[in-house]
């Protein structure tokens, strides 16, 4: 009933191979097996700090504890009881969520609440139907349940607040783009992360930060807590020296990152997001519409053009979005083989208006949209 341990790291469905080469980048154990919107490894603790604090790609780290065949509610309170909470959890700031497909089991909240008094019973060592899970200090770590034919696998979720809401973007802006999203378009650009970096739709900035970022090696969970603080899965020790491992490996120089939108005010929260995670200095910022924005001359020697640029109402007619999208494609003719283009796309016809030699690199869900990364990927100079 109990399983050996392993991880799954989850990301946006689409995103696994470039999370699988963040991981390996990261020096960290190869996945043992691919799932959609995921992926699974061996389970270590040393690997679930680095995640948490060092990934830029995956949203959540679930340590799997159990798997069982379950087919009643009295059977799932009994199998929950047996298991050994006290390794995984305090007895107070846990909540237990649950799902279920093709199972008899199929009540979320009932197989919540009979999980739930297993546990509390595990505690407590008497039959218990508690009101409710919670307390301590910090975030309460989850406990979730997937039923799938009548199968039940338990996993604990470590992270809490998703690693994709780094902290840095307290003001959004209109359309803002997903943190992990802006890492996923950077990194399938084949961007070197030594030659500049230009964003010429940078909103909010978020593909600019996410470069800084990235360029840095500043690691994105630093400075956040984390579900697993407070359980007896948290070695304070151990912790101290993942983050200062990760700390030591920041770069204090980086290459030159560019941004500019014509929203003035977007520019502005911008800003103060680069601000936030500490990479304001590493950012050139410009308020410009793309036909003025002064990185036109920086187009030549840039390693990566990389952007998502704007749609419907941001921009107004059709007609006007169409040449918009000419204009880029014109923008950017003179961008030399080595420059790695990357562009998110909700309609990829309009995109191609562009001219440009694009190739889908990941497809993807954003907002409960269809999104794509189309790029032209950068060649290396012989």
């Amino acid at each position: 009933m109990r399983l050996d341990p392993e991880l799954f790291i989850s990301c946006l469905p689409g995103l696994e191979d470039l999370l699988a080469a963040e991981l390996r980048e990261l020096g960290l154990p190869e996945p043992t097996a691919k799932e959609p919107g995921g992926l699974t490894l061996p389970a270590d603790p040393l690997t679930i700090y680095r995640v948490n604090l060092e990934s830029g790609l995956a949203i959540r780290v679930l340590l799997r504890v159990a798997k069982f065949h379950c087919r009643s509610l009295g059977e799932l309170v009994r199998k929950s009881q047996r298991l050994p909470w006290q390794e995984w959890l305090a007895p107070t700031g846990f909540a237990v969520r649950a799902e279920s497909h093709k199972s008899r089991l199929y009540h979320r909240d009932a197989i919540a609440e009979r999980i739930t008094e297993g546990i509390v019973t595990h505690f407590s060592g008497r039959p218990t139907m508690p009101g409710g899970s919670g307390g301590g200090d910090g975030e309460a770590i989850s406990v979730l349940a997937r039923f799938q034919f009548d199968t039940c696998t338990l996993s604990l979720d470590t992270t809490g607040r998703p690693l994709t809401d780094r902290g840095y973007r307290a003001e959004a802006g209109p359309a803002p783009l997903r943190e992990d999203l802006a890492r996923a378009l950077i990194v399938a650009s084949g961007w070197d992360r030594r030659a500049p970096l230009i964003d010429p739709f940078a909103g909010v900035g978020t593909i600019p930060i996410e470069a800084a970022l990235l360029a840095r090696q500043m690691p994105p969970g630093a400075g956040r807590r984390f579900a697993l603080q407070g359980t007896p899965l948290y070695d304070a020790r151990r912790w101290r020296d993942a983050l200062a491992a990760a700390q030591g490996r920041i770069r204090t120089d980086g290459p030159r990152i560019l941004g500019s939108d014509r929203r003035a005010d977007c520019i502005g929260m911008a800003e103060r997001n680069a601000e936030r995670a500490g990479v304001r200095a590493a950012i050139e910022w410009a308020h410009a519409p793309l036909s003025e924005t002064p990185w036109r001359a920086v187009v030549a020697e840039a390693g990566a053009v990389v952007s998502d640029p704007p749609l419907g109402k941001r921009m107004g007619s059709a007609e006007q979005l169409g040449a918009l999208y000419r204009a880029l494609g014109a923008w950017l003719a003179d961008a030399p083989a080595s420059c790695g283009i990357a562009l998110m796309s909700l309609d990829r016809r309009l995109t191609l208006r562009t001219g440009l030699p694009l190739e889908s690199a990941f497809l993807t869900s954003h907002g409960g949209m269809r999104v794509r990364a189309l790029v032209r990927r950068a060649v290396a100079a012989s």
